[in-house]
């Protein structure tokens, strides 16, 4: 449901090399010694046509699948031309991405025909689920849902310990169930949606409110009341 870009990465350890520029006073260095600059990449068409219109016209392009990021290193290429999200894997590979070195930038587009929709219920219902779907998916994202096991004598009295952390006692609340056990002892199950950058807080302060079998999983779709991006596409009246 995000963006990528088309890139131009070189090792770490290529000090002086950081812009278009640069690469293309390296492939001329290159070409003066016989040799060529090779380039892995699954998309040569699109990388040919880019270096020569940038004037960069001495290369060979290695065709590449799988783990490209490790092709410097392997050996076989000198840099690489690879679709990037977020830039990770290339840093975890010692890898660096050029000044104006983004060669296409991309994002998913959802297209639908106005006419369909209004006059196909079939259309506009699946046009419905992909959008309420992806707008669950996205709202999930940031959060976890944490449940542990409290003994209080009363659900009040887990909920009040919780809510002495508002900031970590959910979206609206905690929600607190009895756990009916063999034992019947008074234990209570306590469910909290938590972001993930305050995960640990949280897990910390069920802890002092006396928790055990603390557990975490992340969220694959938060729904609201309502779709706002449903509304915002389709209006109110569908």
């Amino acid at each position: 449901y995000g963006r990528c870009d088309f890139v131009l990465a070189v090792p770490d350890s290529w000090m002086d090399v950081t812009s278009l520029s640069d690469l293309a006073d390296l492939a001329l260095e290159f070409r003066q010694e016989g040799k060529q600059l090779r380039i892995a990449t699954k998309y040569p068409r699109l990388l040919r046509g880019y270096l020569y219109e940038r004037g960069i016209n001495y290369f060979t392009l290695v065709p590449a699948s799988g783990a490209m990021e490790a092709a410097p290193a392997a050996g076989y290429a000198d840099l690489i031309a690879d679709v990037t999200a977020t830039g990770t894997t290339l840093r975890e590979n010692q890898l660096k991405q050029l000044d104006e070195g983004t060669i296409l930038s991309s994002r998913s587009c959802l297209i639908a025909n106005p006419v369909s929709l209004g006059t196909s219920g079939e259309a506009l219902a699946l046009a419905r689920s992909i959008v309420e779907l992806m707008e669950g998916h996205l709202r999930a994202e940031p959060f976890y849902r944490v449940t542990a096991n409290v003994r209080a004598a009363s659900a009040e009295e887990v909920s009040s310990t919780v809510l002495a952390r508002t900031d970590l006692a959910g979206l609206q609340g905690p929600t607190v169930a009895r756990v009916y056990n063999i034992e019947e002892q008074d234990w209570f199950n306590v469910s909290l949606l938590i972001r993930k950058d305050r995960l640990l807080e949280a897990v910390d302060h069920l802890r002092d409110c006396g928790a055990i079998d603390v557990a975490a999983s992340q969220l694959s779709y938060l729904f609201d009341d309502h779709s706002e991006a449903y509304q915002a596409l389709f209006g109110g009246n569908h």
